[in-house]
């Protein structure tokens, strides 16, 4: 079993901000009052006032209040799909996991595309436009694979942030992807050691 983080690491991209602004082109007159919203929120992102999970949450509650998100959630992936990376596709596997901090809701059209049939992510409930549980993100996306797959062996795992440590030492192999280079960890962190000196 092999597992990959998304965004940045198999995706050219942060879906999860592509959507959002996806989102303004196809409802501007809807999405101009989040705009301002947002901006309130990130100030107080930035005083640590709310949480990153909470700034996350508020950022994304418009989504309750469309009534054609399927049909622009499809659109999005009709226009994004080419930005999957050609090493994941040329190496992807039946039982691939993919673990990410992005929404459930946003991921799971591409994973059902792609064939892709185990999908961990920030579980998003679109009635309450609340964050169910945690952010999928650092230890929790240990703890939430483990409670899926238990002790299952991982041959090979793939990020573009060392925040996702945790996850990487799940593998035999671990690997740092930047852009369309894939470093194995242990050279990448011994890179960051010299620079560090």
């Amino acid at each position: 079993m092999n597992i990959y983080d998304f965004d940045k690491t198999i995706y050219d991209g942060d879906c999860s901000v592509g959507f959002y602004w996806y989102s303004y082109q196809r409802k501007p007159l809807k999405m101009v009052g989040y705009f301002f919203k947002t901006l309130g929120w990130g100030i107080l992102y930035l005083f640590k006032i709310i949480t990153h999970q909470e700034i996350k949450q508020r950022m994304f509650s418009y989504v309750c209040t469309l009534d054609t998100l399927d049909k622009i959630l499809n659109d999005f992936w009709d226009k994004n799909e080419h930005k999957i990376k050609k090493f994941y596709l040329d190496n992807q596997k039946d039982n691939d996991v993919i673990i990410s901090a992005s929404f459930d809701f946003i991921l799971k059209p591409i994973c059902q595309r792609l064939g892709v049939k185990h999908l961990i992510s920030t579980k998003y409930d679109l009635k309450t436009g609340k964050i169910i549980g945690h952010n999928c993100h650092d230890f929790e996306k240990v703890k939430r694979f483990r409670e899926y797959f238990k002790d299952v062996k991982v041959n090979e795992a793939y990020s573009d942030s060392i925040s996702d440590v945790p996850m990487l030492d799940l593998a035999k192999k671990a690997y740092v992807v930047r852009g369309n280079e894939i470093i194995p960890l242990e050279d990448y962190k011994f890179n960051l050691k010299k620079l560090n000196r």
